[in-house]
């Protein structure tokens, strides 16, 4: 036997054949070749066309039973290679193979040539990274090459639960990647500063996560951001909440001053003194020092001011801890419990009055030991403009907490007089004709008190009269004496506007016959009093300036914020004028309209809740919610309706339905039960399919928003249903598909689901259902919670985007919830609520 060790072969690419190619060897052969490359690697083998190996024919194929090539892998069966047909190319995917050549002495093998290469392994392809980017971007990846992964703006790298600085990953020899592709997360801001005297809303967004918006407001009306204007903040990608100005400084509330939330004007009408109402004059407060009594005023929030002579006496200031400070009622007896201490005393360095007779420099001020958190019966007053003026005849309020005040009584008005016929008290000449004309200023009355007339009778008073006119207008004919049908008596008489004209004729009787001595009058000037404002429905009334309802006053409405807005979203001022009507600058008459805000709860859940797959509502956020004692829920959509499900009603009485709403948990919700009026289930409602499965309900009685029960919008007319958007579903159906119903309004936030992939899972859906949910299952509406909302936002407003309506089973995997989409009933409903 011919031996030959063919040896070990190490270079990435090579030629082999075996001993006397392309001739047979005389001898019998016995070659190992070992092909052995860097891990890495594979060997490709290419056999020539030219092969000859003697081969067997049997039964079952070719037979290498004497003349063999043999190939061996690692972790393989060896293969053994005959016969005239070359094996052409073959991988091995290894980096080492063993080729053992063996012949005997009879037959004859021409024998084999190939010629060897090695690749570099390759990886699979690493795939997709959500919100991220795989690099670089090849059609095959192999041993040694690098890949890198980048988060999109606003995401961070992410990898067994922990944050990364950056990630890259090589393919290795094995053919597999080192490390696993890492998660791109959305950033998280943390929770928005706190703002003192103020609070911050969600407009958009979810859990303080990148691009969400949130909008610090103060607590309004004591406190005002400072530039005036509510600031929205955004989380960036920096993971820093800035406004659209680039500042990371959550803003501040500065205290509102002189503007008290009740006003005295609209209580009384006593000008020399009364009682003050509460939260009138919020800045007043009293001091008590070392037993005796002063006062002074709120100018922030740790420092009150007053008279130095009220803390200084005999040239001594009065020591902090003997002075007390009580604010915010106006009774005594409340006011001198619980009290406020003062830190330290200021008197006016250049105050100096120890015998009482020099009060110039006369005043001092007082900080408090705590600052006051302002309300309505405690705020500050404003300190002067640098530019203010002391106008004489500017009128002014005193407010004294100890003393009483002495009533002063009017003063003269702006015209006044008298007027009497010719020759009173003696008797009136004939054939007479006098005309008075009384001009008042604008925004006057002309009252007019008769205070005697002995006028000749006559029937209608065609003889001798006395006619008083407003324009041409007359108010009253006169003769007669006291107790004639045309006496005028002791009535006032009081012009319509700020002129009145008098006319004084008489007859051609004899002088000597006529001894009637005619009339004396007197009048003055009456500013025109246009009377209370009407009362806003949802809202009030603030007097911004003038006195009693006055001519030239100027109220402002308002409604009851955050839960009604003015109808064109400003507070309306209007004047009293000439005429004796409240009129707007548009000369409108007609109050205005408070309208309800829809789907802007007052405490946002993002706030609250961080378990996106369903936890208990926290009060006042999904105040638009109710439940039915029909077994099912629905939401408040306006003061007298609800909108449900048309299964859940179709075929209950009006008497027997009873709503619920205000509360979260069920047996406080229980106790306080709303009445239908009528029920409107749509008069197309399929049954079998569950087609226009919407139904409206109206109440009984007008509801009065309030943070716990406020109505959620309706979708507007181009609203559309974005596949993957975030969606709200609220109720208090059941928790599990075979569990008990909850005693707590839950939520859970799941995404609108493309209508082709859910007609696929849940069979046919018309136009008029919208779907919503998650393929692996596990947060869905269930058992109970038919006719409850899901909602969209836009804005951080919500709109109802859906009414729960059926399913299969509860938050199975590859199901979802379909629910009525409300988008497409607009007409209807807004007919269905204005004919009934």
């Amino acid at each position: 036997m011919l031996s030959c060790g063919g040896g070990i072969f190490d270079e990435p690419e090579g030629h082999l054949s075996s001993p006397g190619y392309p001739n047979s060897p005389p001898h019998a052969v016995s070659c190992q070749y070992v092909i052995a490359v860097e891990s890495g690697f594979t060997v490709s083998l290419s056999f020539s066309d030219n092969f000859q190996i003697e081969s067997v024919d049997t039964e079952q194929g070719l037979n290498c039973l004497h003349h063999w090539l043999q190939l061996t892998i690692p972790d393989r069966e060896p293969i053994k290679l005959c016969g005239s047909k070359s094996p052409g190319l073959i991988a091995t995917n290894s980096n080492t193979v063993k080729l053992e050549y063996h012949t005997d002495d009879q037959g004859l093998s021409n024998g084999w040539s190939l010629d060897y290469s090695t690749h570099r392994v390759q990886c699979p392809m690493p795939g997709n990274v959500a919100k991220g980017r795989v690099t670089p971007i090849l059609s095959e990846y192999f041993y040694r090459d690098h890949i890198f992964v980048r988060c999109d703006v606003g995401y961070k790298l992410m990898m067994d639960g922990q944050e990364i600085e950056s990630f890259s990953t090589m393919c290795q020899n094995n053919g597999q990647w080192h490390l696993p592709l890492p998660e791109c997360h959305i950033i998280d801001c943390g929770e928005p500063e706190p703002l003192l005297n103020g609070g911050v809303i969600f407009l958009s967004g979810f859990q303080n996560q990148y691009l969400s918006v949130v909008q610090y407001h103060c607590n309004e009306p004591f406190y005002s951001l400072f530039g005036g204007v509510n600031v929205t903040f955004t989380c960036e990608a920096d993971r820093k909440w800035r406004s659209n100005n680039d500042v990371v400084v959550s803003p501040t509330c500065l205290p509102v001053c002189g503007q008290p939330t009740k006003h005295l004007s609209a209580y009384q009408r006593i000008i020399g003194g009364d009682d003050a109402p509460d939260d009138t004059i919020p800045w007043q407060v009293l001091l008590n020092i070392d037993g005796g009594r002063g006062g002074g005023m709120v100018i922030a929030d740790r420092w009150i001011m007053t008279a130095a002579h009220v803390v200084k006496n005999k040239g001594i200031t009065a020591p902090p801890e003997t002075v007390r400070i009580y604010m915010g009622y106006t009774n005594i007896e409340t006011l001198t419990d619980p009290h406020m201490n003062a830190s330290s005393v200021h008197v006016h360095p250049d105050y100096n009055n120890f015998n009482k007779i020099d009060y110039n420099n006369d005043i001092a001020l007082i900080k408090l030991q705590d600052p006051i958190t302002f309300n309505p019966s405690i705020m500050p007053i404003c300190l002067p403009a640098e530019d203010a003026t002391y106008v004489t005849g500017t009128m002014g309020f005193l407010f004294v907490s100890v003393c009483e005040s002495s009533l002063h009584p009017d003063s003269d008005p702006v015209i006044h007089g008298e007027v009497q016929s010719p020759q009173y008290p003696q008797p009136y000449p004939p054939n007479l004709l006098k005309q008075w004309e009384l001009l008042g200023p604008h925004g006057y009355q002309i009252q007019l008190s008769i205070t005697h007339l002995d006028i000749k009778a006559s029937a209608g008073c065609h003889q001798d009269s006395l006619t008083v006119l407003y324009g041409q207008k007359v108010i009253g004919k006169f003769c007669g004496q006291e107790n004639s049908p045309d006496h005028p008596g002791k009535e006032l008489i009081l012009s319509p506007g700020n002129t009145l004209t008098l006319i004084f004729q008489t007859s051609n009787s004899s002088p000597e016959l006529q001894q009637h001595i005619g009339f004396s009058a007197t009048y003055k000037g009456i500013v025109i009093d246009c009377g209370e404002p009407e009362p806003l429905l949802n809202g009030g009334v603030t007097f911004l300036s003038g006195f009693q309802n006055r001519y030239g006053s100027v109220v402002q409405y308002h409604c009851n914020e955050p839960f009604y807005s003015p109808l064109g979203g400003v507070n309306v001022t209007f004047t009293c004028e000439a005429d004796g009507k409240w009129k707007s600058k548009h000369n409108s008459v007609v109050t205005p309209t408070c309208l309800p805000v829809c789907g802007q709860p007052t405490k946002h859940i993002s706030v609250y809740g961080r378990i996106v797959g369903g936890d208990d509502a926290p009060d006042d956020t999904i105040p638009w919610q109710v439940q039915l004692n029909a077994g099912g829920g629905g939401m408040v959509i306006a003061d007298r309706w609800i909108m449900t499900a048309a299964h859940l009603v179709k075929n209950i009485g009006n008497n027997t339905i009873q709503i619920y709403m205000g509360h979260t948990d069920v047996k406080t919700l229980m106790r306080f039960p709303v009445y239908a009026a009528s029920v409107h289930p749509h008069p197309d409602y399929n049954p079998e399919i569950y087609n226009n499965d919407i139904a409206l309900i109206k109440l009984r009685d007008p509801i009065t928003f309030s943070s716990s029960i406020m109505p959620i919008c309706l979708p507007a007319e181009n609203a559309t249903y974005v596949t993957g958007m975030m969606g709200l579903l609220s109720g208090f159906g059941r928790i599990t598909e075979y569990g008990p119903t909850s005693a707590k309004l839950r939520y859970v936030h799941i995404p609108v689901v493309n209508q082709k992939i859910c007609s696929e899972a849940m069979g046919k859906l018309t136009n008029n259902m919208v779907c919503a949910g998650v393929p692996e299952g596990g947060k869905d509406s269930c058992s109970g919670d038919a006719g409850n909302p899901y909602a969209l936002s836009d804005d951080g407003q919500f709109w109802a985007a859906g009414i729960s309506s059926w399913g299969v089973g509860c938050a199975r995997p590859g199901k979802y919830g379909v629910y009525t989409r409300v988008g497409n009933y607009l007409d209807w409903i807004n007919k269905t609520m204005q004919e009934n």
